[in-house]
């Protein structure tokens, strides 16, 4: 499988966003917008400080996001950086944030031919704890790296095992229309006894 969806994981495309240059969207910017509550993580309708906090807990790495909770130095940093800015089309740059993030967690198409069960803990924690049980990094190289990639990985980990299978985007709603239409054609024609 060639897919250009895992070299895009591998190495995103930059964002800018506010003049603010992003990281790649990682575990640690899922769970530090989580941690604030975020409406571009948590839904609802973003406010301007979700805009503002959100894009710029995006262009650090994790360990300095947390530093930056609640800092009073990084309050004034902030105050400076939004009169900087000056005027924005704020729903523009609401959906340019939002595709960052959306491109940031996409995942490979897979399918589990025997179904699967299901834990009741955030997915962060459980590719978290899959990738650093079988790779060697610490947790902040985790949580710094992008958030696709790992997805990546944790679900290529499952195909080398035959609980899953990847394939290619779309194939699997490919499948289900001519199943559909199978179905929608047998349902049509009259049984014969």
């Amino acid at each position: 499988m060639n897919s250009p969806s895992f070299f895009a994981a591998a190495i995103p495309e930059p964002f800018t966003v506010l003049g603010l240059r992003l990281k790649p969207f990682s575990a640690g910017h899922l769970v530090l917008l989580h941690r604030i509550e975020s409406a571009f993580v948590v839904g609802g309708i973003p406010a301007l400080s979700d805009l503002v906090a959100s894009v710029f807990i995006c262009s650090l790495n994790f360990r300095d996001g947390i530093e930056s909770l609640g800092s009073d130095e990084v309050d004034a940093l902030m105050g400076k950086w939004q009169r900087d800015v000056g005027e924005f089309d704020f729903v523009e740059k609401c959906r340019l944030f939002a595709r960052y993030i959306e491109e940031g967690s996409a995942e490979p198409a897979w399918f589990a031919p025997q179904g699967g069960g299901s834990i009741a803990v955030p997915k962060v924690q459980v590719v978290k704890v899959r990738l650093l049980s079988e790779f060697h990094m610490s947790e902040d190289e985790f949580l710094d790296r992008p958030w696709s990639l790992s997805l990546w990985d944790y679900y290529t980990l499952y195909a080398l095992e035959g609980a899953i299978k990847l394939t290619e985007p779309g194939s699997i709603e490919e499948a289900q229309n001519v199943a559909q239409a199978l179905a929608e054609k047998l349902n049509r024609k009259p049984c014969l006894n």
